[in-house]
């Protein structure tokens, strides 16, 4: 699944560069620029990418809640007034 994470972020990278709306007065609606709304949905599968990623890309180790992190035995702390 890493290997298709990173083929489609490199697709990403490739579309994000859309010379091909440049000179297009294209409006969408009457109101949205063709390439606003090519950028909008780039945005969301930017983030459906994202989430793939963590959901199943993302390392093991780096997933461990932090509970299980802290140390076992608090710090001791002075009790004697300053």
């Amino acid at each position: 699944m890493r290997r298709v994470v990173w083929i489609l972020i490199a697709a990403l990278i490739v579309l994000h560069h859309d010379f091909w709306w440049w000179t297009d007065g294209t409006l969408l609606g009457g109101a949205i620029p063709i390439g606003l709304a090519y950028h909008m949905g780039l945005s969301v599968a930017a983030s459906l990418v994202w989430l793939l990623t963590v959901r199943f890309a993302w390392p093991q180790i780096a997933a461990i809640p932090a509970a299980e992190s802290r140390p076992e035995k608090p710090v001791a702390h002075s009790t004697t007034p300053r």
